[in-house]
């Protein structure tokens, strides 16, 4: 990103703004389930600081001396170890929904934001609205699809039987309707 941007040409600073925050930023904060527990010491703090300054310079081109905090703020990009433990919250929450997270590690190592995150807002106490995906491929419907003859000589009996009828086009009503689909369920 270096060689993209100098102080009179390159990348505009929207463009600068979105690399950083849909390329680095992901790139950076990759596997933060795992280390994330490592962003309350100051030597990680320290090194995502620094690339948050970096990014917030090429973006904002401000002086050296301006406070990175403050260049966050115009940008509105929230310190790098917070964003880091929000994902881990996240990619916690999804394993616990989908009965991939171990009670077991609730208490230890990198396994601790479960329990840090249920301490701070009860919402993590909620339960889940996802659902598993399933496949189901033996189809107990059938599909028939009217010519234009079938739909314009039996109009009023079509729309009088008991299946579902889908409309692939207009807006609904019986004079816009060309073609239809039927779906019978036995």
């Amino acid at each position: 990103m270096k060689g993209t941007l100098g102080a009179t040409w390159g990348l505009s600073p929207r463009v600068t703004h979105w690399f950083y925050t849909a390329v680095v930023q992901p790139m950076v904060l990759y596997g933060s389930l795992v280390w994330w527990t490592c962003t309350t010491k100051q030597w990680c703090r320290a090194k995502l600081n620094h690339i948050q300054r970096l990014a917030c310079f090429a973006i904002t081109g401000a002086f050296k001396t301006t406070p990175t905090a403050a260049r966050e703020t115009a940008l509105q990009l929230p310190p790098l170890h917070i964003i880091a433990e929000g994902e881990a919250g996240r990619a916690s929450m999804r394993l616990r929904c989908a009965g991939q997270w171990q009670r077991s590690s609730d208490r230890r190592g990198h396994g601790r934001i479960w329990a840090h995150l249920r301490n701070q807002d009860e919402v993590f106490q909620m339960c889940s609205d996802n659902m598993q995906v399933r496949y189901v491929f033996d189809h107990k419907y059938k599909v028939e699809v009217p010519s234009r003859d079938e739909w314009a000589s039996n109009k009023t009996a079509l729309l009088h039987s008991k299946e579902l009828i889908w409309f692939t086009d207009g807006d609904g009503s019986i004079l816009s309707q060309l073609y239809r689909v039927i779906i019978i369920i036995p």
